[in-house]
C-alpha cells in the first residue's frame, strides 16, 4: 500500500504494527495506520478537499445567516471567549439554554476565523448523518477522508477548527445511527491525538446546557474523570445593552418596557420574534413568552391572508412538512414534499416561517 511519508509524529516500530490486532480488510488496515499518524497518500494532491470545505462553510452560513436577528449579526462576548479556548486547549464545549442562540455564537465564530485565515469546517449535526466511522462520516460530508485529516492537510503546521454543532441532535433525532456519538469521540481523539503531536488543531462542540448535565452518554464522555479536558463556554442572556440596540432600531423606546418584556426578550429566539412583529408594526401586549409567539403566529397568519393564502392551506404545508419530521426523526424535509405549493412556500419564507437550504425545508425557528 503507497503510503504519504509525512508522519503527524515519528513513525512507529514495525513490531507494534504488527502485534496490533490484524485487521481484517484494506480498508480497516488503512484506518489502523491513520490511527498511528500515517496520512493516505492521496490526500496530498487531492483537490477535491478545499471545494468540498467551501461548499460547507457555505451551508452553514445558508443555515444561519437568514435567521439572523434583524437581519444583523449580534456580537455575544462568549464568541471571544471560544476563540480563547482555542488557543488553550483541544476541545471547546459550547453550551445555553434552549433558544440562546448556541449556532449564532458559532456563526460569528466562523466569521472570526476566517478573517483570520484559519481553516475550519463547520457541521450542523442535526442536518447530517454520520455513519459508523469517521471516514464515512467525511464521505457523507463530500470529503474523501475523515474532516479530521483533511483539516490537518489544509492546515498543514497552521491553526484549523472542527465545528460540530447540534450534539444534542444525536440523541433526539432517531435518524442517526446508534454509533453516532461514538463518531464524535472518535473525531475528537483525532484531535487530541494530532494536538498532543504539535499540530494546531481544535474543536468545537455545540450542545444544550441540560443535555451536557444530565444526557447519561454526553454527560459521562465529556466530565473531567474521563480525561477529555475541555474549556466550557455557556452561551447566556443577550445584555439589556444588546437589546436596547435592537429595540431603538425599530423606532421603539426601551424604557417604556415591562421588567417582565425585557426579560423574555432576552432569549435571543424571543427577540426574533418581537423584531418580526415590530417590523410590521404588530408587536402586541405579551406577558409570557407563550403570548409573544401566539402573537407571532397570529401575525403570520394575517400577512398570509394578505397575500391570499387561507388558514387552511398553510397548515397543510405545515402538516405534509411535519409528518415527515416526526416520521423520519429529522428537522428537515425535502422540499420536493411542497413543490405544488410553491406560492404559500415563498410566502412563508418571506414571513421567516420556513427556511429552504438546498432541496431541503426547515422551520425558522426550530425551538
Amino acid at each position: 500500500m503507497a503510503m504519504n511519508t509525512h508522519l503527524s509524529r515519528p513513525s512507529p516500530p514495525l513490531f507494534w504494527v504488527i502485534s496490533a490486532k490484524a485487521p481484517d480488510t484494506s480498508n480497516e488496515v488503512r484506518e489502523h495506520l491513520s490511527t498511528l499518524g500515517f496520512h493516505p497518500k492521496r490526500l496530498v494532491h487531492d483537490t477535491r478537499i478545499t471545494p468540498a470545505m467551501e461548499e460547507l462553510q457555505r451551508q452553514f452560513e445558508d443555515s444561519v445567516a437568514p435567521g439572523l436577528i434583524a437581519g444583523k449579526l449580534l456580537h455575544r462576548g462568549e464568541t471571544t471567549e471560544v476563540l480563547g479556548g482555542l488557543k488553550t486547549g483541544a476541545v471547546v464545549v459550547v453550551h445555553g439554554a434552549a433558544g440562546y442562540e448556541k449556532t449564532g455564537v458559532l456563526y460569528e465564530l466562523t466569521q472570526m476565523l476566517r478573517e483570520q485565515g484559519i481553516a475550519y469546517i463547520p457541521v450542523r449535526l442535526d442536518r447530517r448523518e454520520l455513519g459508523n466511522t469517521t471516514r464515512q462520516f467525511g464521505h457523507n460530508l463530500g470529503l474523501p477522508e475523515t474532516p479530521t485529516w483533511c483539516l490537518e492537510y489544509l492546515a498543514g503546521e497552521n491553526k484549523a477548527v472542527l465545528i460540530l454543532d447540534q450534539l444534542d441532535a444525536l440523541r433526539w433525532t432517531s435518524a442517526h445511527s446508534a454509533g453516532a456519538l461514538d463518531v464524535c469521540k472518535s473525531l475528537v481523539r483525532e484531535i487530541r491525538y494530532l494536538r498532543d503531536s504539535g499540530k494546531a488543531i481544535s474543536v468545537v462542540l455545540a450542545c444544550r446546557t441540560f443535555d451536557l448535565e444530565h444526557d447519561p452518554e454526553i454527560s459521562g464522555w465529556l466530565k473531567e474523570s474521563t480525561g477529555v479536558k475541555c474549556r466550557r463556554v455557556e452561551v447566556k442572556a443577550l445584555s439589556e445593552d444588546t437589546i436596547k440596540r435592537v429595540v431603538e432600531a425599530f423606532g421603539k423606546d426601551f424604557g417604556t418596557m415591562l421588567p417582565k418584556q425585557k426579560r423574555i426578550v432576552q432569549s435571543p429566539l424571543h427577540l426574533a420574534m418581537w423584531a418580526e412583529l415590530a417590523r410590521g408594526g404588530e408587536i402586541g401586549g405579551f406577558q409570557t413568552s407563550v403570548q409573544l409567539i401566539r402573537n407571532f403566529w397570529k401575525s403570520r397568519y394575517k400577512d398570509l391572508a394578505k397575500a391570499g393564502i387561507t388558514a387552511a392551506q398553510v397548515n397543510e404545508v405545515i402538516d405534509r412538512l411535519m409528518e415527515h419530521m416526526e416520521r423520519r426523526g429529522k428537522v428537515s424535509a425535502p422540499y420536493s414534499l411542497v413543490t405544488d405549493r410553491q406560492k404559500e412556500v415563498e410566502a412563508m419564507q418571506s414571513l421567516s416561517i420556513l427556511r429552504t437550504t438546498g432541496s431541503q425545508v426547515n422551520f425558522c425557528h426550530q425551538s
